[in-house]
């Protein structure tokens, strides 16, 4: 079976279906020019479903971590879901179990995806994280009395 990608939404994410098998580039240049037009609309986090994506070597780790690096840049995660166990062993093998998060389930995942700030919570994590940066800058006593 080649390679195929179906897309379904998710809160605050898209989650992409893995079916078959992930060999080569391009089998996956499906999956990443999808992955561009999501970014550009907005999405940041992916969850990656494997339940039936029966096989992958390498390359399709490689495609992956791109996948990853991609979402990571753009301030979202890509989350695993329903790995195989011969897939589950290749990313034991790698150490890629602890560079991605795995769940057993698509619901897991998208349980564990934190939703992305309102503006205005935005607006005020960013005048916290400039009041902090201008206290760090004052002599200790001074910045003691201004922290408190």
């Amino acid at each position: 079976m080649d390679f195929d990608l179906a897309i379904s939404d998710a809160a605050n994410c898209k989650v992409f279906h893995m079916k078959g098998r992930l060999m080569d580039q391009q089998q996956a240049d499906r999956l990443m020019s999808t992955l561009d037009t999501e970014l550009a609309s907005g999405i940041r986090s992916v969850i990656l479903d494997m339940s039936e994506l029966q096989y992958m070597n390498s390359t399709g780790l490689n495609i992956l971590i791109n996948v990853l690096t991609r979402t990571r840049n753009a301030g979202g995660d890509t989350l695993i879901a329903g790995m195989s166990n011969s897939v589950r062993q290749l990313f034991i093998v790698t150490k890629l179990d602890t560079v991605f998060i795995i769940t057993p389930t698509v619901d897991e995942a998208g349980a564990t995806m934190v939703p992305p700030p309102v503006p205005e919570m935005r607006q005020a994590l960013d005048a916290l994280e400039k009041y902090l940066h201008v206290a760090s800058d004052l002599p200790p006593l001074i910045r003691l009395a201004v922290v408190r």
